[in-house]
Formats: structure tokens, C-alpha cells, sequence
């Protein structure tokens, strides 16, 4: 399963949370723009290393370019379905001259 996200504006992420079901879940590959940002060992990393209690998880990203995706590719490798869901904190990249307004949600 893929998670996919489009970067309204050039975006760096340097904090990846698991805000969904953890157990049993693993992370196969992160991208940005289609660049790689775990190294491709082959080897999973499971969601339990990015629980909201886990202070050592952050990560620099790539910059993602306006308009480019950012990917999260996991693996449930349990029998019960789960509910996977990540956050992904960071800095906006905003254009001169451009308001910077986002959407936030009350």
C-alpha cells in the first residue's frame, strides 16, 4: 500500500509519525519526488519506531518541489486489517510575493 501526498508549495519534512495502527506494520520505502530517503537494503522498518513516543525519529527529507509527491509505501504483515496513517512534520518553502495561506481545518 502506498500513502501519497502532493506538496502544495516546496515542502521539507523532518518529522515522520505514526498516527495510525503500528503493530505489524512496516515501512518498505519513503520517497520524495521518486528519490529514495531510506537506504534500499531490502530491509523494513517497522511503524513501532515512529510512534508519537519515540523521541529519536527524525529524518531530513529531500525538498519536495511544488506539485511533487511525497510517498510512504507500507507493508501490513499481520491477518487483521489495520489503519495506517503518518504525519509528516515540517518547513513550507513559500514563493515571493505569494500569501502562504493553508488550508486549516477547525
Amino acid at each position: 500500500m502506498r500513502l501519497t501526498w502532493t506538496a502544495p508549495e516546496t515542502y521539507r519534512g523532518k518529522k515522520l509519525i505514526a498516527s495510525g495502527d503500528t503493530e505489524n506494520i512496516y515501512i518498505k520505502q519513503i520517497t520524495v519526488d521518486g528519490k529514495p530517503q531510506i537506504p534500499l537494503t531490502g530491509n523494513l522498518i517497522s511503524a513501532l519506531c515512529f510512534s508519537p513516543d519515540v523521541l529519536e525519529n527524525e529524518m531530513l527529507f529531500d525538498k519536495c518541489p511544488r506539485g511533487k509527491e511525497i510517498s510512504i509505501e507500507v507493508w501490513n504483515s499481520g491477518d487483521d486489517a489495520k489503519v495506517v496513517s503518518f504525519t509528516l512534520f515540517g518547513n513550507v518553502h513559500i514563493r515571493p510575493k505569494h500569501p502562504g495561506l493553508l488550508a486549516v481545518q477547525s
